[in-house]
């Protein structure tokens, strides 16, 4: 570009020979700031696109005031990366949380993965919102506040024999399997 401006007049060759030099040495600003729970910050974001559209939101000018709890998610974000680290060696190497208040379904804090600048667990998917997997033993305490509320106790014999569910809509029949993984 400079030697262009050379070629056209605009500013001779010590002009050009300085501002090369400028520019090698020129530092740039670079943003050290880091995004404080971004995960829930991207969450909010895409709901506030899906409301007002990617224009709007973009364009700035929205005032938002959301649930977040900042010092309950810097616990959190702890709580998780303590809890990976004690289980790495298991082959475990992200987790996920997310706590909401039981009275009014308010997100108070969200961790999508364990470190979301991670590139090693692809840090940026937040398996809150976007890892749509079974509840596993999360759904537990549900299953068994139905269980005693239909009468059945701790002492119930639940048979663990082969099921099968139909589908439903044209999806196939379900047959649950136990998986067996090597650790």
């Amino acid at each position: 570009m400079l030697d262009r401006m050379r070629e056209d007049g605009d500013i001779d060759q010590t002009t050009e020979t300085k501002t090369m030099a400028e520019v090698k040495s020129y530092k740039f600003y670079q943003d050290t700031t880091q995004l404080q729970a971004p995960h829930f910050v991207f969450w909010v974001k895409d709901q506030l696109v899906k409301t007002y559209g990617e224009d709007e939101v973009d364009g700035g000018g929205l005032k938002v005031t959301t649930s977040l709890d900042l010092d309950m998610q810097n616990r959190v974000q702890k709580i998780v990366g303590d809890g990976i680290d004690k289980v790495e060696k298991l082959g475990i190497s992200n987790g996920a949380a997310v706590v909401m208040d039981p009275t009014d379904g308010e997100v108070l804090a969200m961790v999508g993965s364990r470190d979301y600048n991670s590139t090693k667990t692809d840090g940026k998917f937040n398996v809150v919102t976007q890892g749509l997997r079974q509840p596993g033993s999360a759904i537990k305490p549900v299953t068994y506040l139905t269980a005693l509320k239909k009468g059945w106790t701790p002492s119930s014999l639940i048979m663990d024999t082969p099921v099968t569910y139909p589908g439903a809509n044209g999806q196939p029949d379900y047959t649950p399997a136990k998986l067996h993984r090597e650790i």
